[in-house]
Order: structure tokens, then C-alpha cells, then sequence
């Protein structure tokens, strides 16, 4: 928008255009305002799940250790929830990255499945018709 700027003053669509991007802005807040809440839950609720699943396994591996478990069998039953914990805490992340790297791909694909804007008249692939010479090229039909 801002390459056309004069023009758009010149036929008075100034305040126009500058509320559409002050609403795109707004929606833009608003959605990354929302993902963030959203974001920020999930990591939230993966460290609570964590911490209760620690919880647990270290009253089955007390338990267990009074019945004869050996202590180290008790400390991987322990740190099994930390281990899975810590490996599902980062798919939030790794899901939005996912999910820009295929809009970006998405993007580029269509960018580059575009024919070319400008030719050159001398890239005669074929063999007919172009004719080169000391660094001018001609077509006769």
C-alpha cells in the first residue's frame, strides 16, 4: 500500500486504507494474543501432568522399594514421568514451526510454479528460429 500512497491521497482513500491496516493490525493482536494463551496453557498443563505423574511414580516406587524393589529400579520408575514430561513439553513449539514451515512451502510452490515474467528472446531451447552471433541474438520466422 505504501508504493501507492500519492495516489491513494490524490483520490482521497487515505483514511480508508489506513483503517484496513489498522483492523488487519487489531486481528493480527488479537490471534497472536490468542495462540500465545493458548501456547502458554498447553506448556502449563504438560509441567502439571509432569509433576503429578513424578508425584505418583515416586509414592508407586517408595511403595515398591518397601516390597524390595532395588533403589535403582525405584529411581528410573521415578524418572520416567521427567523423561516423557520433558519430550512432550516441547511439541507445542515444534507444531508451530511445523505448521510455518508448510505455509512456507506452500507459498514458495506457488512463487515458483509461476511461468516467468521476462524471457529471454535468445533461450531458444528448441533450435528453430533464433540465430546468435557475437553477443546479439535475432529471431527470423
Amino acid at each position: 500500500m505504501t508504493g501507492y500512497a500519492g495516489e491513494l491521497r490524490g483520490i482521497g482513500g487515505g483514511a480508508q486504507a489506513l483503517g484496513w491496516v489498522r483492523d488487519a493490525h487489531r486481528r493480527l493482536g488479537a490471534t497472536s494474543t490468542a495462540l500465545a494463551r493458548a501456547t502458554g496453557s498447553t506448556v502449563a498443563l504438560g509441567l502439571l501432568v509432569t509433576g503429578a505423574g513424578t508425584v505418583g511414580a515416586a509414592a508407586v516406587a517408595s511403595w515398591g522399594v518397601s516390597l524390595g524393589l532395588s533403589d535403582a529400579v525405584a529411581a528410573v520408575v521415578v524418572l520416567v514421568p521427567l523423561a516423557v514430561g520433558e519430550g512432550l513439553v516441547g511439541l507445542p513449539d515444534a507444531m508451530s514451526a511445523w505448521a510455518r514451515a508448510d505455509g512456507s512451502e506452500t507459498r514458495l510452490r506457488d512463487l515458483l510454479s509461476q511461468p516467468p515474467a521476462v524471457v529471454d528472446p535468445c533461450d531458444d531451447r528448441s533450435g528453430l528460429g533464433r540465430k546468435r552471433g557475437r553477443g546479439v541474438c535475432g529471431r527470423h520466422p
